[in-house]
């Protein structure tokens, strides 16, 4: 298991559950003394909570990913020939490939007009697993990753499986220079489980630029 690290989001988020506690405490001991106080101070109090869940999802994101980078440092750290060095020179977003909830990913009508293409746009929702697993990481496999992804993001469902792209140089054991990159899928804990080699990397470095 890679060693989960605070980064300073996740620490920040910590000391603010703290500050927003005293806070609360504090409004409510105000609300006790007057009905005027009372309404003021938790109008105040609830602008501020609103303030901290918005930052709190905007930093989600960013953590999981902070984890994400860290633990596939260390994985391939961990197995490096004796002798080489290796530096990673990009990282892709955090793509989610299987959602972790799915209450708010609309149902496909199988029955209506349009039953055939919801039906092949259900199956890419959950096929890309399988298509690392038959193909590795191709561009077209990534460019479903990335609309899937995009896709669940929106559906807020939170992630199950993800995958994580990085670009990565450095000298073997007898000095020679290296370069390649990989595709990494990692569980809910964003541990890597399973490693795939890219095709057509540069493409697949273009693409990954692309924002």
């Amino acid at each position: 298991m890679a060693r989960r690290r605070l980064d300073p989001c996740s620490r920040n988020a910590r000391k603010g559950e703290k500050i927003f506690s005293s806070i609360i405490g504090t409004g409510l001991k105000m609300a006790t003394s007057s009905s005027r106080k009372s309404s003021n101070s938790g109008c105040l109090i609830t602008i501020i909570f609103i303030i901290s869940l918005v930052l709190c999802f905007s930093c989600t994101s960013n953590n999981e990913e902070t984890i994400a980078k860290e633990n596939i440092k260390e994985y391939l750290n961990k197995n490096l020939q004796e002798g080489s060095s290796l530096e990673v020179d990009k990282f892709s977003d955090l793509y989610i490939i299987a959602p972790k909830d799915e209450k708010n990913m609309p149902k496909p009508n199988y029955n209506g007009e349009n039953a055939v293409s919801d039906g092949v746009n259900e199956l890419k929702l959950r096929s890309a697993g399988l298509y690392l697993a038959l193909g590795g990481c191709c561009p077209e496999t990534l460019k479903q990753i990335i609309i899937n992804d995009k896709k669940f993001k929106e559906w807020k469902t939170g992630g199950k499986e993800f995958v994580m792209i990085c670009f990565f140089s450095g000298k073997d054991k007898y000095l020679n220079e290296v370069k390649g990159g990989l595709c990494l899928r990692l569980d809910s804990t964003l541990n890597i489980y399973e490693t795939y080699k890219l095709k057509e990397e540069q493409t697949i470095y273009d693409m990954i630029n692309e924002k």
